[in-house]
């Protein structure tokens, strides 16, 4: 089975590379420590005065890498690409910052209680409950513990504004779905595979066999009366912990070593299978779905295209409601010093 863990090199080289990029005429390699530093440190943007940091933007080209790649073994982003991922990682943090900028106009407030809550939720289901963990992690992406809570807060803050101005005026109707379908019957047609979420986890350094071999099998009995998806969000250490463990539909013959398809051939379709052991740790495995070849019925892709059409219709109203925010709003875009 392949790595899901982004290479932690690859993606510790990105500021270099953006520099590179930016910076007409200097190649990655002439660029001294300090100089990206700086480079990091500064400012990309302003919105009304309130600043949108490189280091915001490095955030999000990050997490679009991640989601974007599942092989360590990819090839690193060519200069176009990483262009694009720049131009998409600022726009998207200007658009934050201008929500972010609305929630504080409408008189809206988050208690501190709240925000500590779901900073200790994250470090509890993430971390162990070991706070020195994530303080660890945060320094190899030189960030800080209250630069990290102040993105927790931030990010509760846009979760409640999208709820309340976007999601909300969402509808998909069954006629859209069929539309859909009928006019997209090629994309539906697809060789059998099996849908699968996966949660995996890791030893620590410091743990022992025994100790490990315990806390896997409690976080497996969790599984048994909680969703999949929120434990696979806080305990694995799979890269698509972020999705809630979902891997999308695969071929497990091709995608999985022999004793992970085993166990995944060996359950019915919503089941969750038990704790399985390899050299490199404890898996868990859900079976979501099952399907043959050839087009598949619209009754096994309702769901899928529910999503699909819901994602592009709360995205289309995202972006029309930040736009209105930024046609009104005062937005420079500095270039990098160098």
């Amino acid at each position: 089975m392949k790595s899901t863990s982004p290479p932690t090199a690859r993606l510790a080289a990105l500021p270099a590379v953006l520099l590179a990029l930016l910076a007409p005429g200097a190649p990655a390699q002439s660029v001294p420590p300090t100089e990206e530093t700086a480079f990091i440190d500064g400012i990309a943007a302003e919105v009304n005065g309130e600043p949108v940091t490189m280091q915001q933007v490095m955030d999000e080209v990050r997490a679009e890498l991640q989601s974007l790649s599942r092989d360590p073994d990819d090839a690193p982003p060519g200069a176009q690409q990483m262009q694009a991922l720049y131009a998409k990682a600022l726009d998207e943090a200007i658009r934050r910052r201008l929500v972010l900028l609305e929630f504080a106009d409408a008189g809206m407030q988050l208690p501190s209680w709240f925000v500590d809550k779901r900073v200790s939720e994250i470090i509890d289901g993430r971390y162990g409950g070991d706070r020195s963990r994530l303080v660890a992690e945060l320094a190899q992406r030189h960030t800080t513990f209250a630069e990290w809570r102040t993105h927790i807060e931030e990010s509760t803050k846009l979760l409640a504004m999208r709820q309340l101005n976007v999601d909300k005026n969402v509808h998909v109707g069954p006629a859209r779905i069929r539309e859909y379908y009928l006019a997209h019957e090629s994309d539906f047609v697809r060789p059998a595979g099996v849908k699968l979420s996966l949660l995996f986890l890791a030893r620590r350094d410091g743990e022992g066999p025994g100790e490990f071999e315990a806390r896997a099998r409690a976080i497996r009995a969790r599984l048994d009366r909680e969703p999949f998806a929120e434990i696979a969000r806080y305990y694995s250490d799979d890269a698509s912990a972020s999705r809630g463990g979902d891997w999308g539909w695969i071929q497990p013959a091709e995608t999985l070593r022999d004793e992970l398809a085993a166990s995944l051939a060996s359950l019915a379709v919503g089941e969750t299978g038990p704790l399985v052991e390899t050299p490199a740790g404890f898996y868990v495995l859900r079976k979501e779905g099952e399907r043959g070849d050839g087009l598949q019925p619209i009754e096994s892709v309702r769901d899928e295209i529910d999503s699909l059409l819901r994602r592009a219709e709360t995205e289309r109203l995202f972006r029309e409601w930040t736009d209105s925010l930024r046609a009104k709003a005062d937005v420079r875009i500095l270039r990098p010093t160098m």
